[in-house]
């Protein structure tokens, strides 16, 4: 007998002290239950001075009182499990705001992680066109070396040759670069300029082709069209060197520059136009 009723003593102090609200209200209705049964057994004094059990005197009551009866020990356990309930929703809300606080911060670390993501590949798509961009310009650099280097043959080829400039326009007029050169070009003297291949700059060649041509061209009053078929050629590997030295780099952009480049490609767009 004590040991069902300490077992039933230690479950109710188990469920009292538990902090899931199922197991609190069948603690509590467990004990609300005992009390009652408790209760019915002790003994009540009657109207005839007589003692009687408060359990037989509920079965031999009137019918409206034994529903009372129920109806209050219903209601007892009706507020009791309102509140159980109630609480048994609010852990739940707890829990739902839990999980979405728990949400939130995930979605903000997988925003976070894809924000990396992006600036890394950002990066990385820089760093190629970077290094696109490096590399077309190293090989705009040495083919545009190239080119001069062979612009300057060509040039020099034709100031030697003592190769004449006509022009459409006014065919009697013409005139060999060599005869409308100074004697001395950019510190050299320019016969040892022009028979020399030794490793000179194109700078002083440029300057000749666009001297010389200028001064012939100041002798036709219609600045006519020349019909120099080298000359054409040397026209059409500047045309190319100027398609290079778009993708250059500003080095190599400013070493022209300082070459007069520009200047006598000018001078060839604007006054000596080919007739092909």
């Amino acid at each position: 007998m004590i040991k069902p009723l300490r077992e039933f003593n230690n479950s109710v102090k188990a469920g009292i002290t538990s902090d899931h609200p199922m197991e609190v209200g069948r603690a509590l209705t467990k004990l609300f239950l005992a009390v009652i049964v408790v209760l019915a057994f002790l003994p009540q004094h009657t109207q005839d001075d007589g003692w009687n059990l408060r359990a037989f005197a509920f079965l031999t009551a009137p019918a409206n009182e034994i529903g009372d009866t129920f109806a209050g020990v219903a209601g007892v356990l009706a507020f009791l499990w309102i509140i159980i309930t109630v609480w048994l929703q609010s852990q739940e809300l707890s829990a739902q705001r839990t999980e979405l606080e728990l949400t939130r911060i995930e979605f903000q670390k997988m925003a976070e992680a894809q924000k990396k993501q992006a600036k890394i590949l950002n990066t990385q798509s820089e760093l190629l066109l970077d290094e696109q961009k490096q590399r077309r310009e190293i090989y705009a650099s040495s083919n545009s070396d190239a080119l001069a280097s062979h612009l300057k043959d060509l040039i020099a080829d034709f100031i030697r040759n003592q190769n004449t400039i006509g022009f459409l326009e006014d065919s009697e007029i013409e005139g060999r670069l060599l005869d409308n050169l100074p004697d001395r070009l950019e510190g050299l003297e320019l016969r040892e300029l022009i028979n020399t291949t030794g490793p000179f700059s194109p700078r002083p060649y440029f300057i000749a082709l666009r001297i010389g041509i200028q001064n012939i061209l100041s002798g036709s009053p219609n600045n006519g069209i020349f019909y120099s078929k080298q000359l054409m050629v040397i026209y059409e590997n500047c045309l190319k060197l100027e398609v290079i030295l778009r993708e250059a780099g500003n080095p190599t952009q400013i070493k022209f520059r300082d070459y007069e480049f520009p200047q006598l490609l000018e001078c060839l767009n604007q006054n000596v136009r080919a007739s092909r």
